[in-house]
């Protein structure tokens, strides 16, 4: 099972991750696989032993997003999708609202739908077909600049 949220539902998932550990089922297993936080606000990720994908915007992508480093590292699996999108990574077209009626409303057009169905394909081969999702090779002042294939 993967918990995923997106803007503030997000905070929640983050806001799970130093209980992850101790909340558990009968079996003692892991309630959760897998998390995909989208839209955290920035939020600083406690390490948890299952995958991780963080899908910041573009305006936590200038800010704390990309402090942590792609990894593969037991119980700091993670992988930072910087999709370079800002404001929410939903499902539709979302207008922004006019600059006190000077210009007209914009409205941001890009398929978010499939951008998200990429971080959660990679999250379901992460979490049951342990193929570890694509992560960054090479970075540039915080910017990816070359990335791995999926394993």
């Amino acid at each position: 099972m993967i918990l995923w949220g997106t803007s503030a539902s997000s905070g929640m998932v983050v806001s799970y991750f130093p209980t992850h550990r101790q909340y558990k089922l009968a079996s003692m297993a892991n309630i959760y696989d897998g998390f995909l936080p989208t839209m955290n606000n920035g939020s600083a990720l406690t390490p948890v032993d299952v995958p991780v994908i963080v899908v910041p915007t573009q305006v936590e992508y200038m800010d704390v997003a990309t402090s942590a480093q792609d990894s593969d590292e037991p119980g700091k699996q993670l992988r930072v999708y910087e999709f370079g999108r800002h404001g929410t990574p939903g499902f539709a077209q979302y207008p922004q609202a006019p600059d006190a009626g000077r210009l007209p409303a914009a409205t941001v057009e890009m398929p978010l739908d499939a951008l998200a169905s990429v971080a959660l394909y990679h999250m379901l081969r992460w979490v049951d077909q342990g193929n570890h999702a694509a992560a960054c090779a090479a970075r540039d002042h915080g910017t990816c600049t070359r990335a791995t294939t999926a394993r």
